[in-house]
């Protein structure tokens, strides 16, 4: 069965090269070319189209082809800036409601596809590595596995949101952060 998942992987890994190499031949713009892959998943998922799973695994493969090449968006300088631009209130860590903030600040309308796919419960449920509702610079480390974990996400990290709020004349102002209710008791 594992060597099926490899070999199945290995497909996907090589359907994604193909399809860079052929419309992206420099390789500095690998990243482009995965992220057109993406996008294309994601119209066939809209779609509805029956080829959306299938896409889907391309996009994945495309993402990893990013790894191949030398990433120019280091993960550090990444949780640098959203811990100094997106935690409004500087108390070290960041809620739901100050990512909702910094989205909503600096993504354009034309641009709302990002923050339907990086939406501020998928930066939680991605980041926040203790579930307690809020990223600190410990979730970071903790969660390095699956927030901000390769090029692609660092790079639209970067360029949508981070350099934009760095932009701003002023910071962000502090949010109140609703606590995510209690998680209910286990019963034996």
């Amino acid at each position: 069965m594992l060597c099926l998942l490899l070999l199945a992987s290995f497909s996907e890994f090589t359907v994604a090269r193909e399809y860079v190499t052929k419309h992206q031949p420099v390789h500095h713009h690998v990243d482009k070319a995965a992220a057109a892959v993406a996008q294309h998943a994601h119209n066939a998922a809209v779609a509805g189209s029956g080829e959306s799973h299938r896409l889907a695994q391309i996009a994945a493969a495309a993402s990893a082809v990013l790894e191949v090449v030398e990433c120019e968006y280091e993960r550090a300088p990444a949780i640098d800036c959203a811990l100094q631009h997106i935690d409004a209130d500087k108390d070290g860590r960041i809620c739901k409601e100050e990512i909702q903030q910094a989205l909503d600040k600096v993504i354009y309308l034309w641009e709302s596809l990002f923050t339907l796919y990086y939406s501020a419960n998928y930066v939680l449920a991605h980041c926040d590595a203790d579930q307690d509702g809020f990223i600190s610079a410990e979730d970071f480390a903790r969660s390095e596995a699956h927030c901000l974990h390769d090029c692609l996400p660092r790079r639209m990290f970067f360029e949508k949101v981070c350099n934009r709020l760095a932009l701003l004349p002023q910071p962000l102002p502090p949010v109140t952060c609703v606590p995510p209710p209690p998680l209910p008791a286990l019963t034996p």
